[in-house]
């Protein structure tokens, strides 16, 4: 007897439905009806009672009993296998915020692995707020980050590596795509579409600030909480927006202008808690110190 087969009968037990459960399994229904027949044939009992409505046999809740205690017994002995593989080599994981070729960071990994063969890299690309949750609970060792959100938490520290200035998006007929740069005024008549708020809230509340003490009202109906789905409403008309150049540079099908008066940049670094400082980490740290990273116009 196989353990998938011992997961399908816990699936079908709980749900009390064959098809609920092959979709908890990624099988059809079909197979799921040979599974329990064939797992019935095995045992030489019946574990379930078909009709209108599907339900367990005597046997069939002691069976499941036994199946729940020996799936999670063959689970942990997975997880101890998997870890005293993986306790044999140091692990970092390490997140960063924009597209998948951001700063060049496949390449810092590439070239950081190849000089620290030992050392398995894990990688999360999400929003900087969610990377200061991380940091903080020890889900995370680094984080490629905006320095505003680090400069309010005391226990995460963040050492300054490069900026860049920010960029208006605009689709690619719109009038400011003719211009080379643009001011704050010539978006005043816009709809300007920004991220939610909450993905980067230090960041982000200096930005709507600069923004609206040149009296630019941003929407906010119309938002998105990533850059990509920000861009995508760009693509739809709904707006513009603004973002640095690394996240918006190799999307097709939009226009890029930096700002001329903008009060405000990016600054990036590598956030790490103190507290949960590993060799690994403190490697990596040092690595990106001596990294060329790109000069970005100010």
């Amino acid at each position: 007897m196989d353990v998938f087969r011992m997961r399908c009968f816990i699936s079908v037990a709980e749900n009390l439905s064959l098809s609920k459960a092959a979709r908890e399994q990624c099988i059809t229904q079909p197979a799921m009806s040979a599974q329990m027949n064939a797992l019935e044939k095995e045992l030489g009992t019946q574990l379930l009672v078909r009709g209108r409505n599907l339900a367990l046999t005597k046997t069939g809740h002691v069976t499941l009993e036994h199946f729940r205690t020996i799936v999670k017994e063959y689970d942990g002995m997975r997880r101890a296998v998997s870890m005293t593989e993986r306790n044999s080599r140091e692990l970092l994981r390490l997140g960063y915020h924009g597209p998948v070729t951001w700063a060049d960071v496949p390449d810092v990994v590439r070239t950081f692995r190849k000089e620290q063969p030992d050392v398995e890299v894990d990688i999360t690309i999400d929003t900087w707020n969610v990377f200061m949750h991380m940091l903080e609970v020890g889900a995370l060792d680094a984080a490629f980050m905006e320095l505003s959100e680090t400069e309010v938490q005391t226990s995460i520290d963040c050492i300054p590596l490069f900026e860049e200035s920010i960029y208006v998006v605009v689709p690619p007929d719109h009038r400011l795509a003719k211009q080379e740069e643009v001011s704050m005024r010539d978006v005043i008549d816009e709809t300007f579409m920004l991220y939610e708020l909450e993905t980067s809230p230090q960041f982000f509340t200096r930005l709507y600030d600069a923004f609206q003490r040149a009296g630019v009202r941003i929407e906010h109906v119309i938002r998105g909480n990533h850059h990509e789905a920000t861009i995508s409403l760009v693509l739809a008309n709904c707006g513009i927006t603004c973002m640095p150049l690394s996240f918006c540079k190799d999307i097709p099908g939009i226009s890029y202008r930096p700002f001329s008066d903008l009060p405000i940049h990016m600054r990036y670094g590598i956030a790490y808690n103190r507290g949960r400082l590993t060799p690994a980490v403190s490697e990596f740290i040092a690595f990106v110190q001596d990294w060329s990273w790109p000069e970005r116009k100010m």
